[in-house]
């Protein structure tokens, strides 16, 4: 982690000197450094910021990145990522945005499912135990 922080990598990747293929490429090394809470919400937002201010290619990269670490995010994060892209103009969505919040909303509706099918199965318990009682 050190030596990331220490050699600028983020910058580096993310930077005016960036190119795409190394962009393309660094997508585990963003969730590793989100798994390990090196990179935040804030430092994804800022990273979505830039993405819509880049050339499309760059632009579609970052928004994968972004998408990848949507299954890594909490559904606080998720619903304050989604403001975010709710506040875009118009003339900012493309199909790339649009990649972005069907990511959110697949991780949110799993999140939902399964708390959905853990009251399900408790409905069901519930209702065995009333019908042996």
């Amino acid at each position: 982690m050190q030596w990331l922080q220490k050699n600028q990598v983020l910058n580096v990747l993310l930077g005016e000197s960036s190119h795409v293929e190394l962009l393309r490429r660094s997508s585990p090394l963003f969730r590793f450094l989100f798994r390990n809470k090196e990179l935040n919400l804030q430092k994804a937002e800022e990273i979505c910021d830039l993405a819509i201010e880049k050339h499309d290619t760059f632009r579609k990269h970052i928004l994968n990145i972004i998408g990848d670490l949507v299954e890594l995010m909490q559904i606080d994060e998720l619903q304050h990522l989604f403001q975010k892209i709710k506040n875009l103009q118009n003339q900012e969505m493309d199909l790339d945005i649009l990649q972005l919040i069907k990511a959110i909303g697949t991780h949110t509706n799993l999140s939902n499912k399964k708390s959905n099918d853990e009251e399900n199965k408790k409905d069901r318990d519930s209702d065995k135990v009333k019908i042996n009682t």
